[in-house]
Parts: C-alpha cells; structure tokens; sequence
C-alpha cells in the first residue's frame, strides 16, 4: 500500500516497495506484481518525493554499483549517500526523477525486464551481503516448512485417478 499526497511538492509514501536505490523483497507477491507496482509509481509526476518505509540507500547503491561498476552517476550518488549516514543525516526522500536515473529495480520495471529476470535481480540483491543471505535462507526455510505463508505456490496436491 502507497499513499500519495498531490499537489504543488507531490509526496508518495511508499512503505515497503520502493526504497532509494531499491525495492522490497517479494514476500507476499512475485515479480510479476512488483513490477507492475513499480511501472504504477514511475508514472507519477517526476518531481515526486519518495519517502521509503528505512534507511536503505547506502546498501542498495553498492548494489547497484555491483551491476554498473563504472556508472559514475552512482558513483557519486554512493558517495553522497555514505557522507550523509557519517553525519547522521538521512538519505531519504528521494525523488522520483532521481530514481528513474539510479534505481535498478524501477528502470528494470520501466524497461519491460521478463518476470524470471526480475526475481533474478531481486534475489541478487537478497543475497548480496552476508546478512541478506542468512535472511534469505532462513525465509527459504520458513517457506519450505510453511508453503501457505509465503508467495512461492506450494505444490497441488495429487490425487489418485
């Protein structure tokens, strides 16, 4: 759920789906429903101040760098960003213009990436860093163990002929 406030200095309250930089991981829908999520938010007017439910930029800009090493723009966007956490300053909101430039989930949605290749970016980022991986395992686990808790379908049941 994102609640936007319209007018002169728009501001779209996006909780858990969109983050600076970044997306939420996809617990209760699929790639399929986060992409047209996101598609839904960049449509919205570009000066639009993204406010994300934590403070997850530094992260999700050396995500991105992984994929664009030599992207100068999240080069120097990573650095603002880190500068920023140093002085205890927040890196949010964003803007939906900056995002359209730097997010690599919203311009993956943007650029009609397939649904396989969007779960592929998103479990990258889900396991990029140490702790990602052990959420993602203990999620994986939690899933296998309880199938209707999760978004992963369990499989049908089988029944005799």
């Amino acid at each position: 759920i994102s609640f936007l406030l319209e007018g002169e200095a728009p501001g779209l309250f996006c909780g858990d789906t969109l983050f600076v930089a970044g997306c939420g991981r996809f617990m209760e829908g699929s790639p399929a429903v986060m992409k047209s999520s996101l598609l839904k938010l960049s449509q919205l007017p570009p000066t639009t101040r993204i406010f994300c439910g934590h403070e997850y930029t530094v992260g999700n800009l050396e995500y991105a760098m992984s994929l664009q090493p030599r992207n100068s723009l999240l080069q120097r966007r990573l650095a603002e960003a880190k500068e920023k956490r140093e002085r205890k300053v927040p890196t949010v909101p964003s803007t939906l213009a900056e995002e359209l430039e730097h997010n690599p989930f919203l311009r993956a949605s943007c650029e009609n990436l397939s649904d396989e290749e969007m779960g592929k970016l998103r479990r990258g980022k889900d396991t990029f860093t140490t702790m990602g991986s052990l959420i993602t395992l203990a999620l994986d686990v939690k899933g296998y163990f309880n199938p209707e808790e999760t978004s992963v379908p369990a499989e049908p049941e089988k029944r005799p002929a």
